[in-house]
């Protein structure tokens, strides 16, 4: 064992890159990381950089995590230009130039960023920066971060190229979230960034109690089960927008839903999974009410209209009896309960996982989700449901046991700097 770098007497854990509101997927992931590290020390204290702190607030005080409030306008603003500064000038003295922020990264023992798509030419110039604002304050600060498994790259754009180069050779722990990022990765530098491979944490997480499900869906009027959930896609939609085919992915929505209630005869369940970042607005639930307030027909078709958490929103997952994901972690919850899924998806990160169940077959990109090629899709996938299941089963172990895989690496440094 090296020599200890413990700061605290306590283990204290820095959390970047998610959140416990707003995106579901991000809170599985942050449910699955404070789980898995009690389990290793029942004392250690968690702290998130929440881009949400007034959202966050009550899940955080449930689950004994601190807040540092972290909002995107100043993480890449002041608290990125302060860290880039203060990595500048050392060893002089820099600690004049930190904030309450910077301060955090400071005291605690060592990062673990988990941003589900980081440093990826997908993302727009916000979502390099904010790739970018949560690692800088270590680099000033000198503490370890680490990359749970997430997708990175592709690294072809010339400022996201320059500076994943830089942060990332500088973690203490990599983790790719499938074969495409780890060939990003591979192709960074020569020789490569040093990483691991694992699946996504989230499949971890476990759902809500039976009883607290069956309240839910009863009082609510909502199907109890075999019933056919569908997770509409915000982002999805705002990218579909700005490629000038928004329509189309609506549209192909829309026509989906009514095919799925005429030819199998199921209840129809839209299912929000994200929740509106500033408590404006509705998010994934919004356009689930836009797509039901456009069909030819109500009967038995319903929407989730409260925002729930990850654990009773994958309880209620696992109760449909097939699933249409256009959320990431909407399909995770789903793959994770047995369930099938069709997946109407974007970059390489929904065809990763798919792969990984042998239904890639079910994935398409959002660009070529036409109304009748959704519905050739679901309809395979109706017919060979059962088959689909036992598939499922047959892989679901391997795939649960790389995800747990994440944390015997992280516990691994963790014990190899002295801090467990």
């Amino acid at each position: 064992m090296s020599e200890s770098t413990k700061k605290n007497d306590r283990l204290t854990v820095l959390i970047s890159g998610s959140s416990l509101s707003s995106n579901k997927g991000a809170m599985a992931m942050t449910l699955v990381l404070a789980q898995q590290m009690r389990k290793r020390d029942p004392d250690c204290k968690l702290r998130l950089l929440s881009k949400y702190p007034d959202q966050d607030i009550l899940a955080a005080q449930r689950l004994d995590i601190e807040l540092v409030h972290a909002k995107p306008s100043s993480v890449v603003t002041f608290t990125l230009l302060r860290s880039i500064l203060a990595a500048m000038i050392k060893p002089l003295p820099n600690r004049w130039l930190y904030n309450d922020m910077i301060r955090a990264y400071e005291d605690a023992d060592i990062l673990v960023d988990m941003g589900g798509v980081t440093f990826s030419d997908d993302r727009d110039w916000r979502g390099l920066l904010l790739s970018i604002g949560w690692l800088m304050p270590a680099v000033a600060t000198n503490t370890s971060f680490v990359k749970l498994s997430q997708a990175l790259g592709p690294f072809k754009k010339p400022m996201n190229n320059i500076f994943a180069k830089f942060l990332l050779k500088r973690a203490s722990l990599v983790i790719a979230r499938g074969k495409g990022t780890s060939q990003n990765l591979d192709k960074l530098i020569p020789g490569g960034i040093t990483h691991h491979l694992c699946t996504d944490v989230a499949f971890l997480l476990e759902p809500a109690a039976a009883d607290e499900i069956d309240h839910y869906l009863s009082s609510n009027d909502l199907p109890q089960n075999n019933f056919i959930g569908i997770s509409p896609s915000a982002v999805v939609d705002r990218k579909a927008k700005a490629k000038g085919i928004g329509q189309l992915y609506r549209n192909s929505l829309k026509h989906l839903v009514e095919h799925v209630r005429t030819t199998t005869d199921r209840p129809v369940m839209l299912v929000p999974h994200a929740w509106p970042q500033s408590g404006k607005g509705r998010e994934d639930m919004e356009l689930c009410c836009d797509i039901y307030d456009e069909l030819d027909s109500f009967d038995n078709v319903f929407v989730i209209k409260d925002n729930l958490d990850a654990a009773l929103l994958k309880g209620i997952i696992a109760r449909s009896e097939v699933f249409i994901a256009c959320r990431f972690h909407a399909m995770i919850a789903a793959l994770s309960s047995n369930v099938p899924v069709q997946v109407v998806g974007w970059g390489h990160k929904y065809n990763e996982i798919m792969e990984l169940f042998r239904m890639e077959k079910f994935c398409c990109d959002f660009t070529s989700a036409t109304p009748q090629d959704l519905a050739r899709s679901f309809d395979e996938m109706w017919q060979t449901r059962q088959d689909l299941n036992t598939t499922i089963t047959d892989n679901l172990e391997q795939v649960r046991q790389s995800s747990a895989q994440n944390f015997h690496l992280l516990e691994n440094l963790l014990t190899e700097k002295g801090l467990l």
